[in-house]
């Protein structure tokens, strides 16, 4: 007798997520991603200093890829079920919001982002579905126009700014 039956399956990814995460944590500290955030900040510098743009954008593209085919078969996996409907444009956009509302520039930020908006995400569509997505919309465009860091890195940044000025140490800013 199972209590639930998905249970397994959260585990599974549970620890995909948190193996995802630290495979990722460690690439952008190795030479790999140094020279992927060289990339990001100034291409034609990467390319001065002889890295070949290109062969580092394909190769991150395609890390990219695999990521997203996981993601894919594992929402298959959970839903049992999918069609091409199922990938419409919310589905496209949605990644979007993620990133933005954690920020693009630091890993850490962007996952506690995206499960917070995932969170409330699946709280609105339960309790109002039919403006879940303009709730998602507007959350872009503010956090674009207010916060274009992402409202997490801002808020982390902001946190350490504080806890710094308590401490007793000072601060640059």
């Amino acid at each position: 007798m199972v209590l639930y039956p998905g249970l397994g399956l959260f585990y599974a990814l549970m620890v995909m997520v948190v193996l995802c995460y630290l495979g990722l944590r460690m690439l952008l500290n190795a030479p790999f991603g140094n020279v992927l955030v060289a990339i990001r900040e100034n291409p034609e510098r990467a390319e001065m200093l002889g890295y070949d743009i290109r062969l580092y954008q394909t190769l991150s593209f395609g890390l990219g890829g695999a990521l997203a085919s996981l993601s894919g078969a594992l929402y298959t996996a959970w839903g049992q079920y999918i069609t091409p409907s199922s990938m419409g444009l919310t589905a496209a956009a949605l990644p979007i919001v993620w990133v933005a509302v954690g920020g693009r520039r630091d890993i850490t930020a962007t996952l506690l982002g995206t499960l917070a908006v995932l969170f409330s995400f699946q709280a609105l569509t339960i309790y109002g579905s039919q403006y879940a997505l303009v709730v998602m919309g507007a959350l872009l465009v503010f956090t674009v126009l207010v916060t274009p860091d992402g409202l997490i890195a801002t808020a982390m940044e902001r946190l350490g700014r504080l806890t710094r000025t308590r401490s007793g140490r000072r601060n640059p800013t």
